[in-house]
């Protein structure tokens, strides 16, 4: 296919001619484009020239038309929605908790304290609170058994010690009295051989070798006995502080060892650990602080806790209205007659406005209105308006939570301003001082 011919002088374009007030002549296409944009600039800066400046009263009318285009002096037209009395509660719970069970659903009316949801880990609370009482239980059974032990040992401890104090002593006066005989007898025998041998000495015929004899026999088979007496006696001296100190080592050591085997201290600390544990598993159970109806549900069974609440609740009873007040017109507030609140195309006329619960700072707008020629950033103070819950309206509104309504605030006539006080004069302005001559 052959190509067209290229024009014979590319750079060359035509103008219109000079009939229109135009002049021809040839020129680049860079030209062009620099007389047309000088053109332009020639418009504009004529058009800005014949626009006439704004001034400051103009600005500040505008000001307060751009803050919201319903305001005027008798009445304040805003945007508000429908709330709880004391507002929306969002409930949660520990984050990153999972939720095991949901108790209510929406529109259900709850009380206080009343059981909402629970959370997975309710059960394994739950046990760990059982298992600690258990052991405390155990604790408390051993202590029982541990103090009736020690009691009989004490008591076993008591009669030894009764027994040492009240039979030892006869035994040892027995024993005491058997030494005493003895050596009485050991006495009489010796005395009894010595004249035996005196007698023999001397010559005499009535003394024989069988009697001398048989009375050292008998001497020495009472002082034998003598000193086995006395050896018992000794023994039975020994043994006897050896009692008393064996009693008294067992009574130290039933001390030592209630010190030692004391769960008083066990159980306290698992008093103290149960305690714990019970309020750890009750706030697994997530319980309404107030009474109120379930608004939304916003989470199942089965997920996890977040930023997000679970649900939100509240007194449905009393509804209120926060309206958005823009910032110009908040010192009109204190003229307030009557207000009118527009909602679901009924009008409502019977809400107050509650004074002592304006914001005392202002903050950027939440409420945006479908007009499109209102401005969507505003500076506002928000105003609660109150509803009687007697009357209809309140009851209208029950169900109609965070809905957006337009409020219309009739003004009355603005207070005469109070006059300035006159400052005195000053002597210089009455009677300024003359230039010298």
């Amino acid at each position: 296919m052959m190509k067209p011919f290229p024009p014979r002088f590319p750079n060359i374009v035509k103008a219109p001619d000079a009939t229109s007030g135009s002049v021809c002549g040839l020129a680049t296409c860079g030209a062009a484009r620099r007389v047309s944009s000088a053109l332009i600039l020639i418009v504009v800066l004529g058009q800005a020239a014949c626009s006439p400046l704004p001034t400051e009263s103009t600005s500040s009318v505008d000001r307060g038309a751009d803050a919201h285009p319903k305001a005027s002096a008798e009445r304040i037209s805003a945007l508000g929605r429908v709330e709880p009395k004391g507002g929306v509660i969002s409930i949660a719970g520990v984050p990153g908790a999972r939720i095991g069970k949901i108790s209510v659903h929406e529109g259900q009316e709850v009380g206080v304290n009343a059981e909402l949801f629970v959370l997975e880990n309710y059960e394994e609370l739950d046990a760990n609170c059982k298992m600690i009482e258990a052991q405390r239980d155990e604790a408390k059974t051993s202590l029982d058994l541990e103090a009736k032990n020690e009691a009989l040992l004490r008591e076993e401890l008591d009669v030894e010690e009764a027994q040492i104090k009240q039979l030892d002593p006869f035994d040892r006066r027995v024993q005491r009295r058997k030494v005493d005989a003895l050596r009485d007898a050991g006495d009489n025998a010796r005395i009894e051989y010595d004249r035996l041998i005196k007698l023999e000495q001397a010559g005499s015929s009535l003394v024989s070798q069988q009697q001398i004899d048989g009375q050292k026999l008998k001497v020495s088979s009472v002082e034998a006995e003598l000193d086995a007496a006395e050896a018992s006696l000794q023994k039975f001296e020994q043994s006897r502080k050896i009692a008393e100190r064996k009693i008294e080592i067992q009574r130290r050591r039933v001390a030592i060892g209630a010190e030692k085997g004391n769960l008083g201290a066990r159980i306290r600390s698992l008093d103290a650990s149960h305690k714990a544990a019970l309020i750890q598993r009750d706030r697994a159970v997530i319980r309404a602080l107030a009474a109120g109806r379930i608004l939304r549900v916003l989470s199942r069974p089965g997920e996890t806790i977040g930023a997000q609440p679970v649900l939100q609740m509240g007194d449905t009873n009393e509804m209120e209205v926060v309206a958005e007040i823009p910032e110009l017109q908040a010192r009109d507030l204190s003229r307030a007659e009557s207000v009118t609140i527009t909602a679901l195309g009924k009008t409502l006329k019977n809400g107050t406005i509650d004074l002592g619960r304006i914001e005392r700072m202002v903050g950027r707008n939440s409420i945006f209105s479908l007009d499109p020629t209102v401005d969507a950033d505003r500076r506002v103070i928000q105003v609660r308006i109150q509803l009687d819950p007697k009357k209809r309206s309140s009851q209208f509104l029950a169900d109609f939570s965070n809905l957006q309504v337009d409020v219309e605030i009739s003004l009355g006539p603005p207070r005469r301003a109070e006059p300035a006080e006159s400052m005195p004069a000053d002597a210089s302005t009455v009677n300024p001082p003359r230039p010298a001559s």
